[in-house]
């Protein structure tokens, strides 16, 4: 079976290549507040960056605005990059995995915030 025809049997109303829902948006919001099932969002505009290396930790904690270091696996917060002026180049939340990073980076800017990071790595074990 195909991911489109499952998603569809799963009640998704599809749009433009992507998911828009899952039947009644009342109903999603109740399976959310439950927490008891994992709930699909649609995340159109996010651009995923996967950060690994050995440095991975303490790199980012240089770059972005949140705390990165210590943090356990499983754990995720909301984080700002920004430039050496203090502007902001991309905001996104930062998940923290066993054996990798992962930034969702919002409002389709996640071009730029890798741009900006990539210039960052000099002598740093960290892969983008």
């Amino acid at each position: 079976m195909d991911v489109e025809a499952l998603l569809t049997d799963l009640g998704a109303v599809l749009e433009g290549g992507g998911v828009a829902h899952f039947g009644d948006a009342r109903e999603e919001a109740a399976v959310a507040a439950r927490g008891d099932r994992a709930l699909l969002v649609p995340l159109s505009g996010v651009t995923p960056l996967r950060v690994t290396g050995a440095d991975r930790a303490s790199f980012l904690h240089g770059q972005l605005s949140n705390r990165v270091e210590g943090l356990a696996p499983g754990a995720c917060n909301r984080t700002l990059q920004l430039d050496a002026r203090g502007r902001v180049v991309g905001e996104g939340m930062l998940f923290v995995r066993e054996r990798d990073l992962f930034l969702a980076v919002d409002d389709g800017r996640g071009s730029k915030v890798l741009a900006s990071l990539e210039r960052h790595v000099v002598f740093d074990d960290v892969v983008l």
